[in-house]
Parts: C-alpha cells; sequence; structure tokens
C-alpha cells in the first residue's frame, strides 16, 4: 500500500469546516475536480453514506463513508468504484481539528493500492502518490474558498456562483 497526508490549517472554526466536510453528497460544493456529487442510496452523511461524483475530466467514481465519529470530527472513506483511475483499493481518513482563534487544522490522509502489480507500484511511487498530496491540498484550498466566499469551487480552483448556504 502507498500512503498520502496532508495537513492544512485554515482559518474557519471547525463548527463550520466541520458541517460542510460531513456533508458527504455535496463534496461538489468545494472539489476542484468533481463538477457534481449526489447521494446514490438516499444517505447524505454519516456511516454507511454513498455518493456519486461526476468529474470534470470525464468519468466518474463512487464512494462510501465506512467509518464515521462525529464527536472526533473524523470520518473513513472506501473507494467502491474506481472510474477511470487505474485503482484496485483505496480510502481517505478526514479529520478537522479544532485549533484557538476560529481556526481549524484539516487533514487527509490515505492509503492505496494501484492495478498493473509492478508497473503499478512503479507509476504510484513515481507519479501518484505526489499526484495525491497535490489533489488533497486543492481540496482542503477549496473548502477555505468556499467558507470565506460561499461561492461554488468549480474546475481548478475557479470560484462559480454564490450558493444560498455558505
Amino acid at each position: 500500500m502507498h500512503t498520502f497526508r496532508v495537513t492544512k490549517d485554515i482559518d474557519h472554526a471547525a463548527t463550520r469546516v466541520w458541517p460542510l466536510l460531513a456533508n458527504f453528497a455535496d463534496t461538489y460544493v468545494y472539489h476542484p475536480v468533481v463538477e457534481h456529487s449526489e447521494s446514490v442510496n438516499g444517505k447524505r452523511t454519516g456511516l454507511g453514506a454513498q455518493r456519486r461524483c461526476d468529474l470534470y475530466s470525464g468519468g466518474s467514481v463512487q464512494e462510501r463513508i465506512v467509518a464515521f465519529r462525529e464527536e472526533d470530527m473524523r470520518y473513513r472513506v472506501e473507494v467502491v468504484d474506481h472510474g477511470p483511475f487505474p485503482m484496485e483499493h483505496m480510502e481517505v481518513e478526514i479529520h478537522v481539528e479544532p485549533l484557538p482563534g476560529d481556526k481549524s487544522r484539516v487533514t487527509y490522509a490515505g492509503s492505496f493500492r494501484p492495478k498493473y502489480g509492478p508497473l503499478g507500484w512503479l507509476m504510484a511511487k513515481t507519479m501518484m502518490a505526489s499526484q495525491f498530496d497535490k489533489l488533497m491540498g486543492q481540496l482542503i484550498d477549496g473548502v477555505d474558498q468556499h467558507l470565506t466566499t460561499g461561492r461554488l469551487v468549480q474546475r481548478d480552483g475557479a470560484l462559480g456562483a454564490a450558493l444560498a448556504a455558505a
């Protein structure tokens, strides 16, 4: 298994960050590579919630919450349909930690196993892990941008329309 971990501090209270991240079905609001997302089993958050994310680049992935701890502001997601990505398995844990002064520390930590045996291992070591680091950083930046502006975060972090509830 290969791993990645990205942690960033942002200038928003955990009481604002956690509800946004816990709203599993609506990740498109702050995710710079997800054009649209929705619940596929009627559950928007919590253990067992499952979503489909349609990507700006084409294709889609499906993810399911496999562990959820409201009291710790953390959950773990398993990718159940990898869509266009060469993966056999992937999990990501999302954690929000309150910091003094109405700030938060957001962490995305994950592990993945690529397809294609030794070739996949080499791809993971040379390209994929750094790409996940970059993407998770952009994701946290998207959370920060959305909470700051109240606007939809679109492809590559461009800001879209203002949303009614930011």
